[in-house]
Formats: structure tokens, C-alpha cells, sequence
């Protein structure tokens, strides 16, 4: 049933409409399970496209659309490319986590954990399609999350987390070079700075973070290091992803009682409700741009 839904999905709703105009999320339906929808930037026609027992989560389209990716709770990742059936990627690390497919849609970055003597740990790591070979990224103390792409493919942006001596957990934004497997931090505050993504030009960052005591979510320009903050809400604000003409954000919040997905012009106004699930309270997450 889970295949012949997506194979919908990609027929029909793909290729019926601009992929500009649509939104992959995750939603916690009233059985019991996420599973993946879509929804147009105008908060029409929402979609449920997958239809399995078992969480679906981490929705991630390429530049063109023709191929969509995604995790389930089985620590499985699935690939769907127009006119085939779902397949499973294999020959992966187990513990795998939060991935995104590179805009050609030749390569994933994801997140695969690590358990040793007690201590978590975790690591970039890149999935080649051509190859069906994956790789680490990067050797780096400490827990990275959250891999994004740049649209020219050249860098990742992710982010990493230590603990101080107080306890305290510190994350702070990077960015990696694919070829040279250089990193650099790119930002450090003393805050937890999670789910970064590119604008499509590269020179803008928005991320999520928590330097007022609330996440909230701000935007960052790279070249002249100029820092703004987005959202000022006491609801919890995150997760956010740049449109593919790069004017405008989506992101998860809380404002409306429970997890929805939000939008607004990435200068921060024009802010509205995306996911108006009619009578129901669910939880929607991993908004994702169908570029």
C-alpha cells in the first residue's frame, strides 16, 4: 500500500505543478504514526503521500524533483524516483539519521551514531548513488546533526555539540568542504545553533537558536558575518528551510499549540499557518522545500 501511494504521489502531484509551489513535511496522524505529506505554499492542497504502520520522517526532494528520499523507524532509508517503485538504500552504517539529498540528487548526507563504553557520538556521513557506496564525511569529536547542502553541491553545513563543565550543551554551526574535507566553525555563541540551511545563492544561513532562552529562528549572513533574528514568539521556532527562489522560509512552530509548519518572507514578515489540519491536533515536522 506504502508503493502504490508514492507512486501516485510522483506521477500525479510531482510533475502536475510548479515544485516551487510545494512542501514535503512528516505528520503524526491520528493512527498512531508519522508519515510523510505535501501541502502548496499557499496552504492548499494538502497531501498525505505515504500510508505504512511505521514512522516516515526526514522528507528530502532534489533540484528537479524526480527523486525524493526518506527515513522510517526501522533505521531504513528509501529512495523514490518518478515511475519506479520506493527502494531501499542499502549498504549503510546503522543508528542512521536526519538525511538530505544533494540538489542533483547523486549524493546524501546524512547522520550515522556511534555507541561506545557509554558515550554517544556521531558523524557526517555521505551516501554516493552512483557508487551505492557510503563514506565518512569527517572524523569530529562530539555529536553532528543536521547536514545540509549547498546548492552547488561544494559544502555541507551541519551542526555540532559538546558539553561545558557546567553541563550545559553548546552547539555550534560548521561548514565542510566535500572535496578538501576541510571544516571551519562558522558560528559560536555559547547557544544551542541547530538545523542550519543555505539559501540558494550560498551567502545566506538560516538556522534555529536559543541565545534568548527561546528557540527562535534567525538568518545569517555569511560574507559579512551580520547575524538577524526572524522570530520573536515564545512558542518554540525551528527547523527552517529556504525556498528555491530564496524569498522565502518555512519552519516548524509551536504558536499554534501544538508542532505546525509556518511560513514567511526571509526577512521575517508575512508570517502564516501552513498546516490547518481541519478538527484533528497533529504534530507536523521536517518541512522540506520541493525543489
Amino acid at each position: 500500500m506504502r508503493k502504490i501511494g508514492f507512486i501516485i504521489f510522483l506521477s500525479i502531484f510531482i510533475f502536475k505543478y510548479a515544485y516551487s509551489e510545494k512542501i514535503l513535511f512528516s505528520s503524526y496522524s491520528i493512527k498512531g504514526n508519522w508519515d510523510i505529506w505535501m501541502i502548496d505554499q499557499n496552504g492548499k492542497n494538502l497531501k498525505q503521500l505515504t500510508f505504512s504502520s511505521e514512522d516516515e520522517f526526514y522528507p528530502s526532494a532534489t533540484l528537479n524533483g524526480k527523486r525524493i528520499i526518506y527515513l522510517n523507524n526501522k533505521d531504513e532509508m528509501w529512495i523514490v524516483e518518478s515511475g519506479k517503485y520506493p527502494k531501499r538504500i542499502d549498504n549503510l552504517p546503522r543508528n542512521i539519521a536526519e538525511a538530505a539529498i544533494s540538489p542533483s540528487g547523486n549524493k546524501i548526507a546524512f547522520v550515522a551514531f556511534s555507541f561506545k563504553d557509554r558515550v554517544e557520538d556521531s558523524d557526517i556521513w555521505i551516501f554516493s548513488l552512483k557508487e551505492n557506496k557510503a563514506y565518512k564525511l569527517s572524523e569530529q569529536v562530539g555529536i553532528q546533526r543536521y547536514p545540509n547542502w549547498s546548492f552547488n553541491e561544494k559544502t555541507i553545513i551541519y551542526s555540532s555539540a559538546y558539553k561545558m563543565g557546567n553541563g550545559k550543551i553548546i552547539e555550534d554551526l560548521w561548514e565542510i568542504d566535500i572535496d578538501s574535507k576541510f571544516s571551519k566553525r562558522l558560528l559560536s555563541n555559547k547557544s544551542c545553533n541547530i538545523q542550519p540551511c543555505y539559501s540558494p545563492s550560498g551567502n545566506l544561513v538560516a538556522f534555529a537558536s536559543d541565545k534568548t532562552g527561546n528557540m527562535e529562528i534567525y538568518i545569517m549572513d555569511k560574507n559579512k558575518g551580520i547575524i538577524k533574528q526572524l522570530t520573536h514568539n515564545k512558542a518554540y521556532d525551528a527547523d527552517p528551510c529556504f525556498s528555491p527562489d530564496g524569498s522565502k522560509i518555512c519552519f516548524v512552530s509551536t504558536r499554534s499549540g501544538k508542532l505546525d509548519i509556518w511560513i514567511m518572507d526571509k526577512d521575517g514578515k508575512n508570517l502564516r499557518l501552513l498546516t490547518k489540519f481541519p478538527k484533528i491536533l497533529i504534530d507536523c515536522r521536517d518541512p522540506n522545500w520541493l525543489w
